[in-house]
């Protein structure tokens, strides 16, 4: 996603930034799924906890990495986005740890779950690269576009998970949706997406680099739509279509 905002964006991508937003986002999913043990894969993906049990090597030596990559990438940063960028990895570490005398998180409350998900995604793939060399008007159109791109994933994985859900007596925005409404708001952001770079597509360097991106979005749609059972493994091939950024990327190097 950083790399296709960076493409989109047509200035050079900070390698520094992406290391520290990478590092970050590991460190946020390891707080989640290794340190606070989400309770909810009791239930959604047993075999995910069980996973983390027996690679505890796997998950300090990645944790340690993660932090090295994070002190190295604030040296190389501006200010200003080391400061939100702190603020979102902060949010997103608290958004799964436990609030205190209670046995609740942040994600726990409804619909703020999916809000924070997107948020931070967003904040941090589109922009925070772009905070200081990009005019706002430009920032915002990307912004909304990746939300619009990125949501019918979140609800997808939010329902396959609404067992887990369920059992935690929290139900998510996607937990409380059927896979019919979830197809039909992913053919309307698609479209909505269309509109939107159709009239302002003009901020692209190259229309043919930003067709390439929407391709993804189309790709997770189709899939979105055919897909007839799901489960969480599947999951992770829609996480692949919201990473089609890097063909974008990509494509702009081969083709320049």
């Amino acid at each position: 996603m950083i790399l296709s905002t960076y493409t989109l964006a047509g200035i050079a991508p900070d390698y520094w930034y992406l290391v520290l937003a990478a590092s970050g986002a590991l460190l946020v999913y390891h707080a989640d799924r290794a340190f606070f043990k989400a309770e909810e894969d009791l239930t959604n993906s047993i075999d995910r906890l069980l996973w983390y049990k027996n690679h505890n090597a796997y998950v300090w030596v990645s944790t340690i990495i993660a932090v090295i990559g994070v002190a190295l990438g604030s040296t190389y940063v501006s200010g200003s986005v080391l400061r939100v960028g702190m603020l979102i990895g902060l949010g997103g570490i608290l958004y799964s740890a436990p609030i205190p005398f209670t046995s609740w998180r942040i994600k726990d409350i409804q619909f703020l779950k999916t809000v924070l998900i997107i948020a931070c995604w967003v904040a941090g793939g589109v922009v925070l690269p772009i905070l200081d060399v990009v005019p706002v008007n430009e920032i915002v159109l990307l912004a909304v576009y990746k939300c619009l791109y990125i949501f019918p994933n979140v609800l997808l994985a939010e329902w396959v998970d609404r067992a887990g859900d369920a059992d935690r007596g929290a139900l998510s925005m996607g937990a409380r949706m059927n896979l019919t409404l979830i197809r039909v708001i992913s053919v309307a952001f698609f479209l909505v997406s269309i509109f939107l770079l159709w009239n302002w597509g003009s901020f692209a360097q190259r229309v043919d680099v930003l067709i390439i991106d929407v391709i993804g979005m189309l790709g997770m749609l189709v899939m979105i739509l055919f897909n007839k059972t799901w489960t969480s493994e599947q999951i992770i091939t829609v996480d692949l279509w919201v990473g089609f950024g890097l063909v974008t990327w990509l494509f702009q190097i081969l083709t320049s």
